[in-house]
């Protein structure tokens, strides 16, 4: 559906006119014509200069401040609500351009990113908001009157709103999760995908996005498992014949892990004996590699079993 925004400016801006200057009577046009034209621009023109509230305004005069009072009127409130429409929808484009530069020329974090484009955006939107009132010349005291409906809006229902647009702030520049952590919140899992001003997008491993509100995360308890690192462990269960060498065994599966492309140098594989049976002996194969994800998770567990069923096959090993 369009916007009927530009069909009521151009409405108003000929009832304007109208009523600036008398229209021209054309000889050939009906006279009752003529009279629904003015009569029109006439009254569209009284709703378009009608007084809605009034403000007071300071303004110098010999000196001295002096208070006069400033009516605004339907067309001013139309013509800045206009203006902020389409400075809004330039600083969003604008700003979402700049995180894309900036992030692929300095190679700056997601979460950087994201903040460099809300504080543009904001900023923006603020200086829009000057433009508009100025454009108009609505006082800037209207601020005070705005700022006491907030106030009412906050008492009657609007905390739950307030508390999560801060939450995303204190979220953005302290970071405790950033785009891309592997966190946990209560009963969910999965990835940080974006950091909003009202909730943060977890991309669950099944493909689920998952809405959680920004004063849930930051008041309940978060586990990120890549604050520090992106580093995962990787463990891998071995059963070996009772009258096999436990020790060639450990040998080999340090061998393979330490083969691996992917398992991390600077940490080194380890492998151990968990639990002794009759028919069994337990070992554990654990190694890092350098991510969180759970597809990579499975690719190295599925090389390394591919691996060992190799020196299984070559006698290497002796599973029970």
């Amino acid at each position: 559906m369009r916007s009927p925004f530009p069909i009521l400016l151009a409405l108003l801006a000929l009832s304007a006119s109208l009523h600036a200057a008398e229209p021209h009577r054309n000889p050939a046009r009906p006279p009752l014509v003529d009279l629904a034209i003015k009569g029109l621009g006439h009254h569209i023109y009284e709703v378009w200069t009608t007084p809605l509230f009034t403000l007071t305004d300071s303004a110098m005069v010999n000196g001295q401040v002096v208070q006069r009072p400033s009516s605004v009127t339907l067309g001013m409130l139309l013509t800045a609500l206009a203006i902020l429409l389409v400075g809004g929808i330039f600083a969003a484009g604008f700003s979402r351009w700049l995180r894309s530069h900036l992030a692929k020329r300095f190679n700056l974090e997601p979460t950087t990113a994201a903040i460099v484009q809300k504080f543009t955006n904001y900023t923006l939107l603020f200086l829009v908001s000057l433009l508009a009132l100025s454009a108009v010349r609505i006082p800037l005291t209207i601020f005070a009157l705005l700022g006491g409906a907030a106030a009412i809006a906050v008492g009657f229902g609007a905390q739950q709103l307030v508390n999560n647009l801060i939450s995303g702030l204190i979220l953005l520049f302290e970071r405790p999760i950033r785009i891309g952590d592997r966190i946990e919140v209560g009963t969910f899992s999965g990835t940080v995908s974006s950091i909003g001003t009202r909730c943060c997008q977890l991309h669950r491993d099944d493909g689920v996005e998952i809405l959680i509100p920004n004063s849930v995360i930051l008041q309940g308890t978060v586990v990120n498992h890549t604050l520090r690192d992106n580093s995962s462990l990787v463990t891998l269960p071995v059963s070996i014949a009772p009258d096999a060498s436990a020790e060639s065994a450990i040998q080999v599966l340090r061998e393979i892990a330490d083969s691996h492309p992917d398992i991390l140098k600077n940490r080194p594989s380890s492998a151990r004996v968990t639990e002794i049976g009759a028919s069994s002996i337990s070992l554990e194969l654990a190694c890092w590699i350098k991510s969180k994800n759970p597809d990579e998770i499975d690719r190295v567990q599925s090389d390394l079993r591919i691996a060992i069923l190799q020196r299984v096959q070559s006698g290497d090993i002796k599973l029970a």
